[in-house]
């Protein structure tokens, strides 16, 4: 499968992996790249997915103030984990002016990681279609989606 129909069909898995990539949290992404067997690879997605209910339970929508070159700008942003821009060096960077939802300070400087998109029922129907039908080629599929999504 060309690498432009796995970002097409797989999007919101490679969302979800990347996620972890910029949480620098590799442990999931190599349970998916690296399985031997559809069942861990189901494991593991499973696994991801309930991580990422846990966070978007906490999650914390603000409004940032960065820096574009010379321009101030504002975003409101939906951060599903956020920390240090040491932490977090691939999060989205500024300082917190309003709080829309959540428990945080106004003022504070933070690395916000915003909440991935979510696979759809289609997505993970049509990964367990080609992990079932071709466990070679779904393999192979698999290993593809692990690799792009830590290109990031």
């Amino acid at each position: 499968m060309d690498h432009k129909y796995l970002l097409k069909d797989f999007k919101g898995i490679i969302s979800l992996l990347e996620f972890y990539s910029k949480r620098g949290e590799y442990g999931i992404i190599d349970k998916i790249g690296l399985a031997l067997s559809p069942q861990q690879v189901v494991d593991a997605l499973y696994e991801a997915l309930r991580i990422i209910n846990v966070l978007e339970s906490k999650k914390i929508i603000v409004r940032l103030r960065y820096k574009e070159g010379d321009l101030e700008r504002e975003a409101l942003v939906t951060c599903c984990d956020y920390g240090s821009e040491e932490d977090y060096p691939a999060g989205v960077k500024g300082i917190v002016v309003e709080v829309v939802h959540g428990d945080i300070e106004v003022g504070r400087r933070i690395s916000c990681l915003e909440c991935p998109e979510r696979p759809s029922k289609e997505e993970i129907d049509l990964l367990y279609k080609y992990l079932s039908e071709d466990q070679e080629e779904g393999m192979r599929i698999v290993k593809s989606i692990a690799t792009l999504a830590l290109a990031g």
